[in-house]
């Protein structure tokens, strides 16, 4: 009889009392149990602490100095001692079939992430992840996605992922430089790793939490420069990998590019106009077609008005308001 698969569970939180317990409820009333919880403290400063302890032996605190999400998730994955590893925001919560969906996926399966969809959620607004990226795929027993690059160029989120706990010890996780944009950086170096299994079906609910300044999707609309140069190197750095196929190549081109003319915008839009001139040319030399340079005439023409010449495509959601 083959042994089931074992589950960790990695809450990376910051000065979220009452928010992580709720996160920390929602896998402890799932259908099918986690193997473990392990809910790492980055440093809060209010009673997080106290708040965890009332879990007693049901989690794993992990408790350390305020470096980051990425650093805290990646504390958790070198905690974590189940074969897979699943992710929860601490503002966010599973819903309660997320790991009998899991379960049923990845049991014999030779994929190494498995993606779920996920509900964004909030006062005026319920939308779901899979639509908004234009992902078509069954609620019914997952897909196996051979060349999974597309979607994790879809920015899937990671509340709705689970990886084999060897692909993401070999990764290396999430990078902690990075505040924003961590998750694609990492997803996107395992679309190049392997299979991925993707359903339909909705695990959990991102949620907005009025007065919450520590929301990333809400970081990613008011830093937009760091947010543009962040997604820049998401690209730069998959690029700079060796024996990348020629198609993959090319969309990852094609997403710099894309990533290069927003930073140009957001810079030029800025008090800093030292280098988007710049970053225009980049942008049309990484996707070297008429349509690439179509793109940037306008702005190196009439400058900052010129960018506003071709609608854009919408590939965010932000959780601030409903769907702006």
């Amino acid at each position: 009889m083959r042994k089931m698969a074992r589950v960790s569970v990695v809450i990376p939180t910051y000065n979220r009392s009452v928010p992580v317990c709720q996160a920390i409820e929602s896998v402890l009333v799932q259908q099918h149990p986690a193997d473990e919880i392990i809910v790492v403290d980055d440093g809060s400063t209010d009673n997080t602490q106290d708040a965890l302890k009332a879990f007693g032996k049901k989690i794993i605190v992990i408790r350390q100095e305020n470096a980051g999400v990425s650093s805290a998730r990646n504390a958790g994955i070198r905690r974590a001692t189940g074969d897979w590893i699943t992710f929860l925001d601490s503002d966010d919560v599973w819903h309660p079939n997320r790991l009998t969906i899991l379960h049923r996926d990845i049991e014999g399966t030779t994929a190494g992430v498995h993606v779920a969809n996920i509900v964004f959620k909030g006062p005026g607004y319920e939308k779901e992840l899979f639509e908004l990226r234009c992902l078509d795929y069954p609620n019914e027993a997952a897909t196996l996605v051979t060349h999974p690059l597309n979607i994790a160029l879809s920015y899937p989120q990671i509340d709705g992922i689970a990886i084999r706990r060897d692909w993401a010890i070999a990764s290396e996780g999430f990078d902690p430089t990075m505040r924003i944009h961590e998750d694609s950086h990492l997803f996107c170096r395992l679309a190049l790793h392997g299979p991925w299994l993707v359903t339909s079906e909705i695990a959990a609910e991102v949620r907005r939490i009025d007065g919450d300044s520590n929301a990333l999707s809400d970081q990613s609309h008011l830093e937009q420069i760091y947010s543009a140069s962040m997604k820049v190197k998401v690209f730069e750095d998959l690029c700079a990998l060796p024996n990348l196929p020629t198609t993959q190549s090319a969309a990852i081109k094609r997403r710099l590019s894309a990533a290069l003319l927003q930073l140009a915008e957001a810079s030029a839009r800025s008090e800093d106009k030292s280098s988007w001139h710049k970053m225009l040319i980049r942008s049309a030399q990484e996707h070297p077609s008429l349509k690439g340079w179509v793109k940037v005439l306008p702005p190196l023409i009439w400058g900052v008005k010129g960018f506003g010449y071709f609608p854009k495509r919408r590939t965010e959601f932000y959780r601030s308001k409903a769907g702006g």
